[in-house]
């Protein structure tokens, strides 16, 4: 797919991007996707990833790798997964791997990550529907942080959270 690179910004005819998605599945409940974008500016700005998921009645999970080159240059791995454990209630797990340090990571607003050391998070957490349509979620977020090359390793970053959904 071609389309213009302003985003939800007003079109300035200038930036392009390419984006390109494969998807094979070569046995039941086996997903493999080799994803690319590539966009101008005032560089060439280029995403690859490749995953790799099953899924079948009780167990869903997948790997995942990703790299940046252009403005930002970063590579990020994933592993991840969820199991049914009785009708209404599955655990779910997830480990991200940042490979390279985020300059922008201390400005995500909900998962904010220290610019001076590599970040890895975890993610656990339940998935209780007490009935139909409706979903409690509670979960922590771990991010801890590989040693820095200069300074200080930045402490654990904690947060418990709570998620509760109604299907409509």
């Amino acid at each position: 797919m071609l389309a213009n690179g302003s985003g939800t910004k007003a079109e300035a005819d200038s930036d392009k991007k390419a984006y390109f998605a494969l998807a094979l599945k070569p046995v039941d409940g086996l997903l493999i996707e080799c994803y690319a974008d590539a966009e101008t500016g005032d560089e060439l700005d280029l995403l690859l990833h490749g995953l790799i998921g099953y899924q079948n009645d009780i167990f869903k999970g997948g790997v995942l790798f990703s790299m940046e080159a252009g403005e930002s240059e970063r590579k990020m791995a994933s592993v991840f997964g969820s199991a049914k454990l009785i009708d209404n209630l599955k655990i779910a797990a997830r480990f991200d791997k940042n490979l390279d340090l985020n300059p922008k990571g201390g400005g995500i607003a909900y998962t904010p990550h220290s610019k001076e050391a590599s970040a890895n998070t975890v993610i656990f957490g339940l998935d209780w529907s007490p009935a139909k349509n409706v979903y409690v979620l509670p979960n922590v977020v771990a991010s801890f942080y590989d040693e820095p090359e200069r300074g200080e390793k930045p402490d654990l970053d904690l947060q418990p959270r709570l998620t509760l959904y109604y299907k409509f």
